[in-house]
């Protein structure tokens, strides 16, 4: 996505934000009106440096390729059906009732003595024994 910057008008705030090449023209506001932007140099991002691989490759008859690009990083995960694990976005967990620390260590005890109350019978006393 491209990268811009914009300044407003009133106060002279400089921002820097991202659109889609699509929404070029929606420019941020800011003191109640249109921002305007600035022309800036571009900026060069430089690519990832080039690595050997950890895990085998399938297409290398199972020896770990040297990675020279994240495009090719890209090709190397799917290529093998591997999946890289921190880039997901984490999703929050909703809370219930049964994620709650209590519940939980209830449905333990609750267990445990069923459990026990499976293996051991229980005796009962006669009446005027001791």
């Amino acid at each position: 996505m491209p990268y811009y910057s914009a300044q407003c008008v009133k106060c002279s705030l400089e921002v820097e934000y991202f659109r889609h090449i699509s929404e070029y023209d929606q420019v941020p506001t800011h003191c109640g009106q249109l921002m305007q932007r600035v022309i800036k140099a571009p900026q060069i991002i430089k690519d990832i440096e080039p690595y050997r691989a950890v895990a085998a490759d399938v297409a290398n008859g199972g020896k770990p390729p040297a990675i020279m690009s994240r495009r090719e990083h890209r090709e190397f995960l799917k290529r093998n059906n591997y999946s890289e694990i921190g880039s997901e976005i984490p999703q929050p967990k909703r809370r219930t009732e049964l994620d709650s620390p209590i519940t939980e260590l209830r449905q333990a005890i609750r267990g445990a003595l069923s459990n026990d109350s499976a293996r051991k019978p229980r005796r009962r006393r006669r009446a005027g024994t001791a």
